[in-house]
């Protein structure tokens, strides 16, 4: 066994004798599984989302605005 194992073993082993057997084990399952912290993600915030929290958008495109018969306009006659 090597140097940094040996000394692992041996703060586990004075763990177990100052906690018990049964809290050092659950502290370390609750250790182990144990949510770690994401990364921001950004990809299901739109893009006008994206301009206002200040970061960089590839595709500024316009979409095309959809048809509609109110928008008609007929001069006076």
């Amino acid at each position: 066994m090597s140097n940094m194992q040996v000394m692992v073993a041996d703060v586990v082993d004075d763990l177990f004798r100052k906690f018990g057997f049964w809290r050092v084990a659950r502290a370390l399952l609750v250790a182990a599984f144990r949510r770690r912290s994401h990364v921001n993600d950004t990809r299901h915030l739109s893009d006008r989302m994206l301009r206002d929290i200040g970061i960089h958008v590839e595709d500024e495109t316009l979409k095309p605005q959809s048809f509609s018969l109110w928008s008609i306009r007929f001069p006076n006659l």
